[in-house]
């Protein structure tokens, strides 16, 4: 399954995403292939489909998928389309994360995708332990990066809900067949 394969190269462009460096340009180039290699897991599922069912389509779309389907009179390859389509839908309509899906158009059509806002976090810890004996841990500085869209919330979580939300599509499509 491709989309497997997609969701893989994902997790491996988010791991990559988490450990770039402070280097705002790094961090960019990073985002991208998050995005494109997220992109890409939907248009894989469509394919993995098109071979499921046998259409053979050189170039899927949903709706290539949808007249095929409807040309050959499958009411599964219906119910996938209707499905996938919905699920598409309530992606980019998800108020958290839903807007990474037109970032990644206007990245590849417009312009680079940037986190605009950066806040570096200094984290220090007072730990006690039962025994009575205390600590000062330092542990650094952590850079928290913030889409325009959803100011204060921490952009690695956002990218990492949002895959997080294309995985159970792709799992859930398991259950359309």
């Amino acid at each position: 399954m491709t989309a497997e394969d997609k969701i893989k190269e994902a997790e491996y462009n988010l791991d990559k995403l988490k450990n770039a460096s402070n280097l705002d340009q790094e961090f960019q180039f990073e985002l991208s292939n998050f995005l494109g290699s997220c992109y890409s897991i939907l248009e894989h599922l469509l394919e993995d489909h098109n071979q499921k069912f046998g259409f053979s389509l050189d170039y899927v779309t949903s709706k290539t998928f949808r007249d095929k389907a409807n040309k050959m009179r499958n009411a599964d390859a219906l119910k996938f389309i209707n499905w996938y389509d919905n699920e598409k839908l309530k992606l980019r309509n998800e108020k958290s994360y839903g807007f990474l899906v037109a970032r990644r158009r206007h990245s590849v059509h417009k312009s680079t995708v940037k986190a605009e806002h950066m806040a570096w976090v200094k984290v220090d810890l007072k730990l006690e332990f039962t025994d009575g004996t205390k600590r000062d841990v330092d542990l650094g500085k952590h850079t928290w990066r913030f889409f325009e869209e959803r100011k204060g919330q921490d952009g690695i979580m956002i990218c990492t809900e949002f895959l997080n939300h294309l995985k159970r599509i792709v799992h859930d499509s398991q259950r359309q067949e």
